[in-house]
């Protein structure tokens, strides 16, 4: 009976295919307590451009609702606002 050979590292792709992070920086940041994160939160919030956040939505809504867009492709044309 033959031995299986194992792939050598060499062999194995060096590319991972993960979803686009929607944070882009990779700092780790503690709090003390819940308030002084809400506290950071909104700041960062405050200090993000409003395109970027445009930017964020139509990235959530194109993935979310991506069955929908390919059935009806001109259903995300226009955005109504109450």
């Amino acid at each position: 009976m033959k031995k299986k050979r194992k792939e050598s590292l060499d062999e194995i792709p060096k590319s991972i295919n993960e979803p686009e992070l929607a944070y882009e920086s990779r700092r780790v940041v503690f709090f003390k307590s819940f308030e002084e994160e809400n506290e950071y939160t909104h700041k960062q919030r405050a200090l993000t451009p409003p395109l970027e956040h445009f930017q964020a939505v139509t990235r959530m809504v194109k993935n979310n609702y991506q069955t929908e867009l390919n059935q009806y492709p001109t259903l995300g044309n226009r955005i109504y606002f109450d």
